[in-house]
């Protein structure tokens, strides 16, 4: 695994929709879907059904 994106000093655990990792420690700092386990941008990540985009479209 590599480095997180977000503070580049733990290892990544979530992957992040836009590429590379986050850790567990800056994960909070992201939406994650309950479903993949992705991490996106809280600002944008939720399709407003608490899950991501394409999750949404298999429910």
């Amino acid at each position: 695994m590599s480095k997180c994106i977000n503070c580049n000093k733990n290892e990544g655990s979530y992957e992040y929709s836009e590429g590379g990792y986050v850790c567990d420690e800056c994960v909070k700092e992201y939406f994650v879907c309950p479903r993949c386990g992705k991490a996106f941008p809280k600002e944008s990540g939720d399709a407003g059904n608490g899950f991501c985009e394409e999750c949404s479209k298999e429910l």
